[in-house]
């Protein structure tokens, strides 16, 4: 039976008065943690699981009955859905009641990886939208961009840069910034058990002064009159209204209030005007998450003039044929690498990439050779892939999870194809590259995405 920390315990009555509400709520640490994805809204037109049950606050979240094996699942790995946790998505419920007009938006998930809050923003944003999510670690930098490809919007990007850069070099350039700032983690202790083992009184004090430093440095980027999204994965106030308190008293900003469906059970906090809201697993049918909003009300002082940068970009006609036509694409080269960017985003990026650094701009369409274009994986992952301009080859089951191990299977349906770039689906999904070379084939399929998981 899991055993946790008595100073955690002790201070439950901070969100919880009642001794009866500690009682359930500590019993509901002791279960099994909820099984939840949610749906990509155009790549999977159909339910895909056995007896799923709707997430209320979000429009293509479900619960599973069972965890099945995603890692052996072709839909999983053509972004077709994302395994998220429940409460989380509750993001989607707020973008919708927070977010009106039809101006486009400048939006930053700073703290993203490994991407499920980023790939909902993307599923809800209009194309006009620009949607920026970083990490500051390199290695779930990767990670983030690897999902971030796998769900497809070209008007997704993905950098790893710290807060202080975008706060000193994109002042007042985004209208949203989601903060889901590193916590101790105490919404993790039902479903990761060394969760329990690496929390600490002292851990939880050095987050809130790490979360209170992200605020204000990433602070200077937002513009004024927008709104932060401040998010933990933990329970107590040290790390949620003292870090807004702390925050909140040396900038100027307002606390901004929701109303939830009461059938929902998210609770409200509010104290000193700042507003908190938690999902309580005993309440929620989902972890633990807390969250708060907040409305800038200055502008950033010594705003610095953000020269554009000088990219060479060619119109989407001719040999782009391999991109959709519902949106103007413009295109770039860096040595021999390709990129197409939607054309209502090009001064966007022109403005921040000598700023910042980008793992994921646009579509990484391939890279110029001799011979013609190597095609890149995320290109056949893009929504704005052409998919008439190519060769198709549908597989079962198998041979696409063996071409995902980065395992050649013999595919006899090639024999059928004319020679040169295929891609590979599993039911209309693509999934990756090959080329077809008459008696043999290469699978371009990335080496760091490749399953490694045996039959």
């Amino acid at each position: 039976m899991k055993k946790f920390p008595a100073s955690f315990i002790n201070k439950l009555d901070q969100i919880l008065p009642l001794a009866a509400d500690r009682s359930l709520f500590v019993e509901s640490l002791l279960h099994e943690s909820p099984i939840s994805i949610r749906y990509h809204p155009v790549k999977s037109q159909k339910s895909l699981f056995e007896n799923e049950e709707k997430i209320p606050w979000c429009s293509h979240g479900f619960y599973l009955e069972k965890r099945p094996s995603f890692t052996l699942d072709p839909f999983f790995h053509a972004g077709c859905y994302y395994v998220q946790e429940s409460s989380s998505m509750i993001l989607d419920y707020l973008c919708k009641v927070l977010v009106s007009g039809n101006k486009p938006l400048k939006i930053l998930d700073l703290c993203a990886a490994p991407g499920g809050k980023s790939t909902l923003l993307a599923s809800v944003l209009n194309k006009n939208d620009l949607l920026i999510s970083n990490e500051v670690n390199r290695s779930r930098a990767e990670i983030l961009s690897e999902n971030v490809q796998k769900w497809g919007y070209s008007n997704h990007w993905v950098t790893c840069n710290t807060p202080k850069q975008f706060g000193e070099n994109l002042p007042d350039f985004f209208d949203i910034i989601l903060v889901d700032a590193p916590c101790s983690g105490e919404g993790m202790f039902r479903k990761l058990d060394h969760s329990i083992d690496e929390w600490s009184e002292d851990n939880v004090k050095k987050c809130h002064i790490r979360q209170t430093e992200i605020l204000q440095d990433v602070w200077p980027a937002l513009k004024n009159e927008g709104l932060l999204v401040y998010s933990t994965c933990t329970y107590n106030t040290i790390e949620n209204e003292e870090t807004i308190r702390s925050f909140s008293s040396t900038h100027s900003c307002s606390s901004i209030a929701v109303d939830f469906p009461s059938e929902w059970k998210i609770q409200g906090y509010e104290n000193q005007k700042q507003i908190v809201y938690r999902c309580l697993p005993h309440l929620v049918k989902g972890e633990g998450f807390t969250f708060s909003i907040l409305q800038k009300e200055e502008t950033s002082p010594h705003k610095q003039k953000i020269k554009s940068k000088a990219v060479k970009f060619t119109t989407s006609g001719g040999t782009a044929d391999y991109l959709s036509k519902d949106q103007s694409f413009l295109q770039f080269q860096q040595d021999d690498l390709l990129f197409a960017i939607p054309e209502v985003h090009v001064e966007s990026y022109k403005l921040s990439s000598p700023l910042i650094y980008f793992l994921k701009k646009g579509i990484h369409i391939g890279s110029q050779k001799t011979k013609g274009i190597l095609w890149n994986p995320m290109l056949s992952l893009s929504l704005d892939l052409n998919l008439a301009y190519f060769e198709k080859i549908q597989l079962e089951k198998e041979q696409c999870l063996d071409l995902l191990r980065l395992q050649n299977p013999l595919l006899k349906a090639l024999e059928l194809i004319n020679e040169g770039w295929v891609c590979f689906m599993f039911q209309d999904k693509p999934l990756g590259w090959l080329k077809n070379m008459g008696s043999r084939y290469n699978n371009y399929y990335p080496n760091h995405w490749k399953i490694r998981l045996s039959k």
